[in-house]
């Protein structure tokens, strides 16, 4: 969902069809995984939130959906109709980035009774679309530039260190992004990366 053309090839949709196909006959210990790590963009990360909510709570997914709905205005910027975020207004940037720490914060307090409802996997799922909302919308605030893309490097190291250690804990991750990215140079996910995992990285 990050709507870049690299991902519309090719070469990308073999490597998911011969994923698929390993998969059907792999045993479950050696079954692949495909993540996504980038923040840039947040509906879908809003509709996944709100999806795993619907099954389980309604009034808690209507809580969600409602205060999402200041932001998604602003969501992705793909469209003229949709709003740079850096031009809300003071009080509209306070109001929705409160609605998105209130859904965030909502998952968290509720999440043993959550996690018992939908099972733990789906539970850790969602609560981390919901961090990824909170990171985009901070990314997205912030007016400088040069620290928006520190930031965004920075919460992408963040959502990987998460598949290491709660998404897919103890297994290798083949970490495919841009050069710098990669690099270890500080302000880049590389060096956030080597500070985590050191020579394992």
């Amino acid at each position: 969902n990050l709507y870049f053309w690299t991902w519309n090839t090719r070469e990308v949709a073999d490597m998911l069809v011969w994923m698929r196909e390993y998969n059907a006959t792999a045993p479950e210990d050696r079954k692949l995984s495909f993540y996504g790590f980038d923040m840039q963009f947040a509906r879908v990360a809003m509709d996944t939130v709100v999806a795993y909510l619907r099954g389980i709570d309604n009034a808690a997914a209507d809580f969600a959906d409602g205060q999402y709905l200041c932001y998604r205005t602003y969501q992705d910027q793909l469209t003229q109709q949709t709003l740079p975020y850096t031009t809300a207004t003071p009080a509209t940037v306070d109001r929705c980035h409160k609605g998105i720490l209130a859904v965030h914060e909502m998952l968290e307090q509720r999440g043993a009774e959550l996690s018992a409802r939908s099972g733990g996997r789906d539970y850790e799922v969602a609560l981390r679309a919901a961090r990824v909302v909170v990171q985009n919308e901070h990314v997205r605030g912030t007016l400088v530039s040069r620290e928006a893309s520190a930031l965004r490097d920075k919460y992408m190291a963040e959502n990987i260190e998460w598949m290491a250690d709660v998404a897919e804990p103890g297994e290798k991750i083949v970490l495919w992004a841009h050069n710098a990215h990669v690099s270890r140079w500080e302000f880049f996910m590389g060096n956030d990366l080597t500070d985590r995992f050191g020579d394992s990285y």
